[in-house]
Parts: C-alpha cells; sequence; structure tokens
C-alpha cells in the first residue's frame, strides 16, 4: 500500500506545496528531498497516518530532518512531535532547545524535552560519556514513544555516520552483525532514512532553505575515536578513493543481508535443537558441532540472550571459548558474559544462568611482554612493548620501569592487597582505594590489577604503584589496555 501511495505521491510533486510555508522558499524538488522519499518508499518505512517521533538536536542533519519531514507531511497524513534532548554537557545547550523550540512553533509542530543525566549515569556505571549518553538517548525515546503512542522513532544519522560506524567497526574487527553498522530500520521502531545522505548535502539543503542550526564543537574533539575517524582518517583513506563513503554503505548493505539471513537459519536450528529448562538451555554437542561455525556462534548468542535479555560485553572470544567445550571433556566450562556458565556436561553444552552472587572472579591470566595478550574471561586487550622513553599516559595507558617486570599476571585482589598510589601518600590497601572510587563488591571480585609477582603495579584506569615509575637509567615499557568489543561480533 505504501508503494503505491508514495508512488501517487511523487507523480503529484509539482503540487506539493500549495501554501506558503514559514521557511522561506523551501524547495521540495531538490535531490535531497527525493532521497528522503525514495529511502521512505524503498525501505517501506511509513504508512499514511502513522505518528512519527523526530529526534532533533539542533545540528543540520537532524533541521534537515525536521523539515523534510514536515515537508512530507503537507501532503502525507502523518502526525508529527519532536522530542529534544538536553545533555547537560555544554553551557550553550539551552540554545540548543531553544533553536529546536522556535522552529518547531514555527511548523505547528509538537515540541518536547528532556533531561539527561549523562555524567551521573557514566560515573555510576562506569562507561563512557558516549556510551552513556547512546543508552540514556535510547530508553528517553523509548519512553516517551510508547506516552505519545508513537509508531516510529525517526533520528538523523547519515551517510557519513554509517561510513564512520562501519570503519570503526572494521578497525576493532567485527562479523557481518557489526559490519552491518548503523540500519535504516531497526528494532523496535527506529527508522533513518537520511542512512543514504551526505552530511554535506543536508547542510546544503539546511542553506538553501535558509534553515538555521547549531554546531556542536565537541564534534571536534579528535581525543573521540568517532571524531578522529571523521576529521583525520577517512579524509585521508579517501584520497585513495573519493567514493569510499558510499563504499562503506554498501558494505553494511551487503553486511546486513547476509546477516538476516544467518540469524534467520540460526534462530531456526536453535528452536530445532535447543532443550530449555528453568534457568537453563542445553544444546546437544553432536548436532550443534555439524552446523557451519556462522550459525552455530549466532545460537550460543542466542541461548545467552535469551537466558540474560542483553549480549553486553559478550566478545567473539567468548563465543569460541564456549564453542571450545563441544571438543572438550565433560566437566569442562567456562563464564560467558553477562552471567552465564556453560559446561559440558555428557551429551550436552548446558548454559545456565548464575545470580551475581555467584559469579566467579575470572581466573588469572599470565601476560606475555612484550607483546599482546587477549584475554576473554576479563573483556580486555593487554598490549605491552618497550619504548624509548614515557610519553603521555592516559586512563588505560600508563608507562612502567620495564627492568621490574617480572612474572607479570592480570587478577582481581586478594585480600592484603596494597600499593603506592602515584600521587599520593603512603601505602593505601586495594580494597579501601577501590571503594573510594565507589567499585562495590560485586565489582570489586572482578576488577583488572595488573601485578608483578606478588606486588600490585597497576590498578588498571586508575593509578600506578609509585615504585614501578620509569626512571631515566633504565627501559620504558609501555602499557595499554583496551576493552574487547562486546556487541561487534
Amino acid at each position: 500500500m505504501l508503494g503505491n501511495y508514495l508512488d501517487f505521491f511523487y507523480m503529484q510533486e509539482r503540487f506539493y506545496i500549495r501554501e506558503k510555508l514559514p521557511v522561506k522558499d523551501m524547495n521540495t524538488n531538490d535531490n535531497t528531498f527525493n532521497e528522503f522519499l525514495r529511502n521512505i518508499k524503498k525501505y517501506r518505512l511509513l504508512s499514511p497516518g502513522e505518528s512519527v517521533l523526530l529526534l532533533v538536536s539542533g545540528g543540520s542533519d537532524s533541521m534537515a530532518l525536521l523539515h523534510l519531514f514536515y515537508l512530507l507531511s503537507k501532503n502525507f497524513p502523518l502526525r508529527l512531535t519532536v522530542l529534544h534532548f538536553n545533555h547537560g554537557l555544554r553551557k550553550d545547550a539551552a540554545g540548543d532547545a531553544e533553536l529546536v523550540e522556535r522552529h518547531c512553533a514555527e511548523l505547528g509542530i509538537d515540541f518536547l524535552l528532556e533531561k539527561l543525566p549523562i555524567k551521573k549515569y557514566s560515573k555510576e556505571n562506569k562507561i563512557s560519556i558516549e556510551e552513556a549518553g547512546s543508552l540514556l538517548r535510547k530508553a528517553g525515546s523509548l519512553r516517551i514513544a510508547s506516552t505519545i503512542k508513537a509508531d516510529h522513532i525517526a533520528t538523523g544519522h547519515t551517510l557519513d555516520d554509517q561510513a564512520e560506524t562501519v570503519l570503526m567497526r572494521i578497525l576493532r574487527g567485527a562479523g557481518t552483525a557489526g559490519l552491518s553498522g548503523i540500519r535504516i530500520k531497526s528494532h523496535p521502531i527506529f527508522i533513518r532514512p537520511l542512512l543514504s545522505i551526505s552530511r554535506n548535502d543536508l547542510s546544503d539543503f539546511c542553506r538553501r532553505n535558509n534553515i538555521k542550526y547549531n554546531e556542536d564543537i565537541t564534534n571536534k574533539d579528535i581525543s573521540i575515536t568517532r571524531n578522529l575517524i571523521r576529521h583525520e582518517t577517512l579524509p585521508y583513506l579517501e584520497k585513495s578513493n573519493p567514493g569510499l563513503k558510499l563504499s562503506l554503505f554498501h558494505t553494511a548493505l551487503l553486511c546486513t543481508s547476509d546477516d538476516s539471513f544467518l540469524e534467520d537459519t540460526a534462530k531456526k536450528q536453535f528452536e530445532k535443537i535447543a532443550e530449555k529448562e528453568k534457568g537453563a538451555i542445553l544444546i546437544p554437542a553432536d548436532k550443534i558441532s555439524n552446523l557451519h561455525d556462522a550459525v552455530s556462534s549466532r545460537i550460543i548468542k542466542l541461548a545467552v540472550f535469551q537466558l540474560t535479555g542483553t549480549l553486553r560485553d559478550l566478545s567473539f572470544s567468548h563465543i569460541d571459548q564456549a564453542l571450545s567445550l563441544i571438543r572438550s571433556q565433560s566437566g569442562k566450562e567456562t563464564v560467558l558474559p553477562p552471567s552465564v556458565k556453560a559446561v559440558r556436561k555428557g551429551g550436552y553444552l548446558v548454559l545456565k544462568k548464575i545470580t551475581s552472587e555467584k559469579i566467579p572472579p575470572p581466573l588469572p591470566e599470565k601476560i606475555d611482554f612484550p607483546g599482546e595478550s587477549i584475554l576473554p574471561g576479563w573483556g580486555i586487550r593487554f598490549k605491552s612493548e618497550i619504548v624509548d622513553r614515557p610519553g603521555k599516559p592516559d586512563k588505560y595507558t600508563v608507562y612502567l620501569d620495564a627492568g621490574k617486570m617480572k612474572n607479570l599476571e592480570i587478577r582481581a585482589a586478594l585480600p592484603g592487597d596494597a600499593f603506592n598510589p602515584q600521587g599520593m601518600a603512603g601505602k593505601k590497601k586495594v580494597k579501601k582505594f577501590l571503594m573510594e572510587k565507589n567499585i562495590y563488591e560485586e565489582e570489586r571480585k572482578k576488577f583488572p590489577l595488573l601485578v608483578s609477582g606478588d606486588k600490585v603495579v597497576w590498578v588498571i584506569g586508575f593509578r600506578i604503584d609509585r615504585d614501578f615509575l620509569p626512571v631515566s637509567s633504565a627501559p620504558v615499557m609501555r602499557v595499554e589496555v583496551e576493552k574487547l568489543p562486546g556487541d561487534e561480533l
């Protein structure tokens, strides 16, 4: 129905504007508007009479989204509501809200403002500002959409956003799910009709139609990985391939298609072979071992998701560990994030949900140095190398006296562990130090420490022991810890 409706809608293109619009000289016959309509039709994003919640930040992408939907609504019946999030991260954030609210008033569209406690949420959950913002925006938009009974939530993601996402995941390592990037339509009600349109085209659309927008200065901070890729990595690679963004967009489309097929295949096999008990899923080892790895790995993910409701922190290495149990002796086991024990028991691979108080701390892991160690139990990648001189340390990169590094391992804190925190006077019990950092008991059981022999070298993410600081006469070891990607399998 939508296709026929829009086919007719396209035929009436010359009648799009039948009255004077609040925005001067708004032109609906340009390529940007046509591409927006093409995406709606091709991907069946809308049906007549539906309610759409537009997420509008005040930047060029989302302001273009707002006005494109307004134009569409002139002849295609839609109920529009705008939601603006104030992240509380910038002093001028109120100006963004005022800009969006003013435009909504001019266009006669309902405006909603929601404040997000991103800094607080980031600190309480020990995640980055970027991740906290993403989680809170998604939760907030779904809640508002439910309240106003919206059929869809539309975001202003662009071709550039897709290219940056896919390239970032290539650099970190990903399979077809990760390389699918941002999907133009995703569960449950998100739609992204600008995903094939470049950021420059949307900025031009705003300029042509006298649409004001604000620039977010934080987008220029290249200490943020996405911004580094946006401003340096992508432009450099485009010197060799000027059409790189479009190539990455097409890569994402191909991976989305392949991944959807594999997901459907895995779901059918899962329903066919998996046996469910209270709090556990039993998978016959002989049956899953006969399946292709691309299917069996997804069956493990499906089992973990059904048991916990999330795949957070579950990496390729964890899946590989679980599948290796199929070929091992009965009794072998491993723990999968966030809270699943996988054990080979008789002819089955048994996955069982475990309560947080029963989750054992990850086992100590020996570290190769210099070198690289992937530690799936801890969810980190550990890299070390000898360098000429100390550089600038940060939260997850430190410089140590290489001559004092012996029998390195990553482990949780033991009773009596203490160290001499750099920048602090005296000695400190690790337990008390972590408590002061709001790392509570269950988290302390799995909080990683770098130790040399029986001495704590680094409370990872916080401070190193000053006794291990490099001195001028000693070789220097650079140590970097990186979180393993959890949702980009």
